[in-house]
């Protein structure tokens, strides 16, 4: 079976980069100004700890105008997905670890999507359960690994996932043949699918570096 690796696609309602929002508990207009990432669903995964279930009252208060996107991302500390993507995860074999329905506001508190949101989090699975022949790894630090090249296991069965121990510039989903076929039926918009095999893992860059390169129009690889 075919993988294939996610990254943002711009489009209407389709963001590149961060969102320009906040998650929090009940809607706030201002929580951009609170100190947000005290909640468990922010200050858990920055500190290494176990992800607490999310609370059934959760909002997304974003100054963006409008979203269209399946699904984006606030590495490492949870996605916002469709309610499309949510079904086909769950028709599928997807390993969601949390996953709750949510309000996506404006600041004035009104829709900004005619999509149906929800906020979630996936089992992350171990780079040597992924990892077959012809894979090119690097240690990059005590705790992560970049990936130079990567070929997928043919015994691996998930059709969406993430990978555990990959560094933040990197750490994207990764979903099967039966997923990407899905997704594009399903009309998913904001999402690009290259071939792991061909896919060109970008190296280890300073914050410079990556000013420069933005600044010189070459292409920027923003996960998902």
């Amino acid at each position: 079976m075919k993988f294939y690796v996610l990254t943002q696609k711009q489009d209407v309602g389709c963001p590149l980069g961060m969102l320009n929002g906040v998650l929090v508990d009940g809607f706030d207009p201002d929580a951009h100004k609170a100190n947000y990432g005290l909640q468990p669903w922010y200050a858990n995964p920055a500190r290494g700890l176990p992800h607490q279930p999310f609370p059934d009252t959760l909002c997304f208060v974003t100054k963006d105008p409008k979203y269209a996107f399946a699904i984006r991302s606030r590495i490492p500390f949870f996605y916002i997905a469709s309610d499309a993507l949510i079904e086909a995860c769950r028709q599928l074999h997807v390993s969601i670890e949390d996953a709750k329905r949510i309000d996506v506001l404006s600041r004035q508190g009104k829709k900004v999507s005619a999509l149906d949101y929800w906020v979630c989090t996936f089992v992350p699975l171990p780079l040597d359960r992924v990892a077959g022949e012809g894979s090119v790894l690097e240690k990059a630090g005590p705790v992560h690994t970049r990936i130079r090249r990567l070929h997928v296991r043919p015994d691996v069965t998930d059709d969406l996932f993430r990978l555990a121990g990959v560094p933040a510039d990197i750490d994207t989903l990764v979903c099967s043949e039966r997923f990407r076929d899905r997704a594009k039926a399903g009309g998913f918009k904001g999402i690009e699918f290259t071939d792991v095999d061909a896919f060109d893992w970008p190296p280890a860059r300073s914050p410079e570096e990556q000013m420069m390169r933005a600044l010189s129009g070459e292409p920027v690889v923003h996960p998902i």
